[in-house]
């Protein structure tokens, strides 16, 4: 905030006003806006009272406003008040030293660890031949079978010490975190005695004073909860809060705000107008800098089926393009636009993943043995990366629920500790977009035997001396993103894997595969959220020459890792890492969409890896790309910007006699809004008999609805979450409500074919019947892809209803979609027939 010009203030500490009690005045008003808040105090000062009390220690005087009523000029002084000094309860202090001395054991433990591996590398070492002048006598060498057993013994010294180490650095984590925890306990424990600084106001005694102030480690972002109850909506306005400052303001009314706290909601101070005499007549004024309304992005209503809907066509030549779909709700159009991607690029990603169809072996696998696992779950997971899951209709639907039907198969034991992190990754990320629960215990027991056995039994360290695929430090960033999808799934293990793999990260260090140990360590260093340039410019440029040399050698994973790593990063790094890499891989691809690197787990794998890059400008967001608060914890990931989510747009929600606690997420309820709209029901049966609810609305409101996550709630039943879009007052959006597990619609159909010399024709009848509990009312849309001709050599006649030549041809360019409303016990017909010459064969294909 600005402190006006004519206001007087003094170095914090320079005098105190004697003899004079000091008062602390309440909090009136806290706004929080995207980067701070603003905390007003206001109150009146007791006779004898020139001293305010009870501000934060550390206030900068550029930050502080102070007014005085009948006062003009204020005068005021800042101080700050040191805090006495507490002693610690002997109890605690014991368990503080207790807890000291263990740690210093354990790091004992993992120098004597670390010194025998260091010992048995240097025992596998070549000998150094001596001299021929050495005059010492030269023992004979050992046998082979001596060198054998000798080479072994120490191997297996080094591997116990690897693993040694690797328990080591757990316990130490786990004792800092109980240090930690007990300091923790002893600051409780003491008598509150924090720094604080108080205000001195001269004169000021028996009058109205407000005092304002901006605190930096403040953030707010808006979310949502939807609940639909006998058919009414209403949607929960929720403001997620991180406070990092140490004051409380228990009780005070809260302003959130998208616009930077403190500024435009002060009037400024206004300058006297002076009038004096100029030299020169006829001079002209320079303009005044022109103020206008911020440009805003229009809002767009998402389809709840999931981007561009799908189509059938029927033709004798080459079918139509892939189809397009969503990824967490954002458009993958406007994403690859956003971070630099290009129209080859998606290209190679389509025909990557038509050539994976076309590979898939008929039990749900790709690769070959020992690395099926890992290839088929790489596979999937550029599936899912491109918005295609197990349950949405979409061409690859059945390919993915194979898929994932053979990882399921494959229990746990079976797997190898690569094969079950990626598994575990692929089966997490499919249940977070799907909200399959059928996959929710299948994730969380492969979760556990990554802890059990990874983690607890020492194996992460086995594997990272292993020099086979997925093996090495590389491990380390597979476990990683199992991981980070099992945490984005809700799974309360995919935290705990995360920190127990970010401990592990520095045994790293000394792997003799320098570019590898960097890439894995960088990481999981980023998936951890934490910031930093983990890849410098000129890093970033050596590993753009040697990537050639290193896709020859089948290194596809190590270019996976770097792009992660530099999107992550930003800036230059992603911007000449990209226009590279992406120009590479494209190159690469051979026509029929494969990669053909020399991968040790074949081509599959190789190209799942490549086509995951190129997935990259979608598939996840930027980690920790909000905001940080200073001294909270990252538990949690960073709140995203609000001021982002309102797209430019002023927004403002009051809150009153709420508790913040500072280094927590506190959430508060701002603010309830009853929606229009009714729950619409649709089938799309050419897929599966399952019913999609959804309720089209708008935004009620005088202001805008910001971005933000919106938990669903549906007769009291959670439904997971979606994203709320942006919606400008008054704008229409839709909000998913999941699936209705009491009604589905069946669907049957009877093909006739009339076969001629020249010509046959085909009659199809399909029948859409809908199917539903005991006393279930309501309608359901059907929606079925109407048959779309390729080519003048096929012609195709609707029978029901009846359409043909042009006016089916309108028909089909305005909406290629049968539709129609059935209730219980009801049915809908749809009849076509095509007519096509001998030679040609039909097929039917979705765009």
């Amino acid at each position: 905030m600005r402190v006006p010009s004519h206001a007087r203030c003094f170095v914090p500490g320079l005098f105190l006003v004697a003899g004079l009690s000091a008062v602390e005045l309440p909090v009136t008003l806290v706004t929080i806006g995207p980067d701070g808040a603003l905390v007003e105090h206001a109150g009146l000062l007791p006779a004898g009272d020139e001293v305010v009390s009870g501000l934060p220690a550390g206030l900068d005087t550029a930050a502080v406003a102070v007014s005085v009523a009948g006062s003009d000029r204020p005068a005021w002084r800042l101080r700050i008040d040191a805090p006495p000094t507490a002693a610690v309860p002997p109890e605690l202090a014991r368990e503080r030293d207790d807890a000291e001395a263990a740690l210093a054991a354990t790091e004992d433990a993992i120098a004597r660890a670390r010194a025998r591996v260091a010992l048995a590398e240097a025992a596998l070492a070549p000998a150094v031949a001596r001299g021929a002048g050495d005059p010492r006598p030269q023992a004979p060498p050992p046998t082979p079978a001596d060198q054998a057993a000798l080479a072994t013994f120490i191997t297996a010294n080094r591997e116990r010490a690897f693993v040694e180490e690797a328990a080591a650095v757990l316990e130490r984590e786990r004792l800092q975190a109980r240090l930690v925890a007990i300091l923790a306990r002893i600051d409780e424990a003491r008598p509150r005695s924090e720094a604080r600084a108080r205000l001195e106001l001269p004169g000021a005694a028996g009058r109205m004073v407000r005092v304002s102030y901006r605190v930096a480690d403040v953030r707010w972002a808006p979310a949502y909860r939807l609940d639909v109850v006998r058919g009414q909506a209403t949607l929960v306005s929720l403001a997620q809060v991180d406070v990092g400052h140490g004051d409380r303001w228990d009780g005070a009314d809260l302003a959130f705000t998208t616009r930077a706290a403190g500024r435009g909601l002060v009037l400024p101070p206004l300058a006297v107008a002076q009038l004096g005499v100029a030299d020169a007549i006829g001079a002209v004024a320079q303009p005044r800098e022109a103020i206008g309304a911020s440009g805003r992005e229009e809002a767009m209503a998402e389809s709840e089926l999931g981007g561009s809907a799908a189509f059938m066509a029927i033709g004798a030549g080459d079918g139509a393009s892939g189809m397009f779909g969503n990824r967490s709700g954002g458009g993958k159009k406007r994403a690859v636009a956003r971070h630099g991607g290009s129209k080859e690029g998606q290209s190679a990603v389509d025909t990557a993943l038509r050539w994976a169809k076309g590979q898939q072996r008929g039990d749900g696998t790709w690769g070959s043995e020992p690395f099926t696992t890992a290839s088929t779950a790489l596979t999937i997971l550029t599936y899912l990366g491109a918005g295609y899951d197990h349950r949405m209709p979409s061409r690859y639907r059945n390919s993915v629920r194979l898929g994932l039907d053979a990882l399921l198969v494959r229990q746990p034991a079976q797997l190898d500790l690569a094969g079950l992190a990626l598994a575990t990754c692929a089966l997490a990320e499919a249940y977070a977009m799907s909200n399959d629960p059928d996959l929710k215990a299948p994730t969380e027991e492969r979760l556990a035997a990554l802890l059990a056995r990874g983690i607890a039994g020492g194996e992460v360290a086995t594997w990272l001396n292993r020099g086979q695929a997925f093996a090495g430090p590389e491990i380390l960033a597979w476990l990683m993103a199992a991981g980070k999808s099992a945490q984005a799934a809700s799974l309360t293990a995919g935290g705990d894997l995360l920190e127990q793999v970010r401990v592990l990260a520095p045994l790293v260090a000394r792997h003799s595969d320098a570019d590898e140990a960097r890439l894995a360590a960088g990481y999981v260093a980023i998936m951890a959220g934490q910031k930093g340039q983990y890849l410098a410019p000129a890093e970033v440029q050596r590993l753009i020459a040697r990537a050639p040399t290193l896709l020859q050698r089948g290194r596809v994973e190590l270019i996976y890792l770097a792009t992660i790593i530099c999107f992550q990063q930003g800036g230059e790094a992603w911007d000449t890492w990209n226009t590279a890499m992406r120009a590479r891989l494209v190159a690469d691809q051979r026509g029929e969409g494969v990669w053909s690197y020399p991968h040790p787990a074949g081509e599959a794998a190789a190209s799942a890896l490549a086509t995951l890059s190129l997935e990259t400008y979608y598939r996840y967001s930027r980690v920790g790309s909000g905001p940080a608060a200073a001294g909270i914890p990252r538990s949690e990931p960073d709140l995203p910007d609000a001021a982002s989510a309102s797209h430019g747009w002023p927004v403002r929600w009051t809150a009153s006699g709420v508790t913040l606690t500072p280094g927590q997420r506190t959430i508060i309820e701002i603010a309830r809004t009853p929606l229009s709209g009714e729950v619409k029901r649709r089938a799309i049966p050419v897929f599966e008999p399952t019913v999609w609810r959804s309720l089209p609305t708008r935004n009620p409101l005088p202001q805008p609805l910001p971005e933000g996550d919106c938990q669903l709630r549906f007769e009291g039943v959670a439904l997971g979450s979606t994203r709320l879009p942006f919606a400008a007052p008054g704008a229409p959006f839709t909000i998913p409500l999941g699936s209705d597990e009491q009604v589905r619609v069946v669907r049957t159909s009877q093909a006739a074919s009339d076969d001629g010399i020249r010509t046959r024709t085909l009659t199809v009848d399909v029948t859409f019947r809908l199917e539903s509990a005991a006393g279930w009312s309501g309608s359901v849309e059907i929606i079925e892809p109407l048959p779309r001709p390729v080519g003048d050599a096929v012609e195709v006649t609707l029978r029901t209803p009846a359409l043909a030549g042009k006016a089916l041809a309108q028909r089909l360019e305005a909406d290629p979609f049968f539709r129609a409303e059935i209730g219980p016990g009801a049915a809908a017909i749809l009849g076509w027939q095509v007519r096509y010459s001998a030679a040609l064969r039909p097929f039917l294909e979705f765009e």
